[in-house]
């Protein structure tokens, strides 16, 4: 099949629009490959300036040009270019008030066709077509006008490179910053659990002989020294909390939770027999609906619903505490909520509860360690679920648990 020389042209186009939108650097090569079919030349070049430095960065056709090369600004055609802000197309250098050029002088390159390109709105290098023969006639209008649209083309590339250059930089950043800091955090849960643990053998020494002392030598003591033991002693009972709840929470970090089948209604029933007397001296009511089966680690959803029952317990108010758990399925996860008719949490503290040791009462108020509801967080997040809280003051607060659905 022959083609007239307009749907050659035409063909020629499209491939040269096609090499474009490759991928890697390996585009540019065969858009210029593609161009000198179009154009009839030699050689191809995209080049990068920086001062009076010019350096190859793609080119095809040859003529010992590889990418990285370097030359004097002064001794390329471009310098021309970049001279007159605009395209410049010659047909026959050696003809022409050019022929002094040193490029002519070194290269002998008699056709030359070279416009600006620009990356990210600055000034990048220059689109080249040239051949070593003179043409015989000048470059066409509609020609020129195709290097303009070629060379819009390649600002366009170039921009899209260098932001994919900047983005896998960021990215790289990133990533290097995220391992700095969960190496960090491991480190530092590392140290509350061997703070927490190393802790508890001095406070049960500091408990005990407080205890011996108040039981063999209480009537021995004035009014002022048993008022100070007795603070002694609920100081070291409130630090034996603070210290129990500090390395339940930094156990949560330290290991691998399991992902197995587990019945959040076992778990519940765990958690209300391990706290029946607390449960039987406050005559408080855990009621629950029929609970689901969730992907996770059981040991770490009981440690949530420990923290969740005890906080029933404690800011339940006058009235005897009240707790009602139910789940709703949504989508691949079940919502479990945890509701009571306690103390409730004003709006402006209601974000801040899930941050450790942040406490909305004093210690003497209501007993707690302040890490109630980051634990119950913590266990969610570490099962790709959330927590989070509606709260009503004086009504009531219900806490939800977005986790795993287990499909069986």
């Amino acid at each position: 099949m022959s083609y007239t020389p307009r749907e050659t042209a035409f063909g020629h186009l499209r491939d040269v629009a096609a090499a474009l939108r490759g991928q890697g650097d390996d585009r540019f090569a065969a858009f210029l490959e593609q161009a000198n079919l179009l154009f009839g030349t030699e050689f191809g070049i995209v080049s990068r300036i920086e001062g009076e430095v010019y350096e190859v960065q793609h080119c095809a056709g040859g003529a010992g040009l590889t990418p990285g090369m370097r030359f004097t600004l002064g001794r390329t055609y471009c310098s021309l270019t970049l001279e007159a802000g605009d395209l410049v197309s010659i047909h026959a250098m050696g003809q022409g008030p050019h022929a002094t050029h040193p490029c002519y002088a070194d290269h002998a390159l008699e056709t030359a066709h070279r416009d600006p390109a620009h990356g990210a709105r600055r000034a990048y290098g220059t689109l080249n077509f040239s051949a070593r023969a003179a043409r015989d006639e000048a470059w066409s209008e509609a020609e020129c006008c195709l290097v303009r649209i070629l060379a819009s083309l390649v600002e366009a590339s170039l921009e899209a490179r260098d932001l994919e250059d900047r983005v896998a930089g960021a990215t790289t950043s990133l990533e290097r910053t995220s391992r700095a800091l969960d190496a960090s955090n491991r480190e530092l849960e590392r140290f509350a659990l061997v703070a927490a643990h190393d802790l508890q053998a001095p406070l049960r020494t500091v408990s005990s002989f407080s205890k011996l002392l108040s039981e063999r030598y209480g009537d021995r003591l004035d009014a002022t020294a048993q008022t100070w033991l007795g603070f002694m002693q609920q100081a070291s009972t409130r630090m034996q909390t603070l210290v129990r709840d500090l390395l339940s929470y930094s156990r949560l970090g330290a290991k691998e939770l399991a992902q197995v089948e587990v019945n959040l209604e076992h778990c519940l029933l765990r958690v209300t027999h391990e706290l029946r007397d607390a449960i039987a001296r406050a005559q408080a009511e855990v009621t629950y609906d029929p609970l689901p089966s969730v992907v996770g680690d059981g040991d770490a959803l009981q440690v949530a619903f420990l923290a969740l029952i005890h906080n029933v317990l404690a800011y339940a108010g006058d009235a005897p505490p009240r707790a009602h758990v139910s789940a709703t399925r949504d989508g691949a996860r079940w919502v479990v909520a945890v509701a009571d008719e306690g103390l409730g949490i004003e709006p402006e503290f209601q974000a801040e509860v899930f941050e450790p040791f942040r406490r909305l009462h004093t210690p003497e108020a209501i007993p707690g360690s302040g890490l109630g509801l980051p634990t119950v967080r913590r266990v969610a997040e570490a099962h790709g679920g959330e927590a989070w809280l509606e709260s009503h003051p004086g009504r009531g607060t219900t806490v939800f648990l977005a986790l795993p659905a287990f499909e069986g």
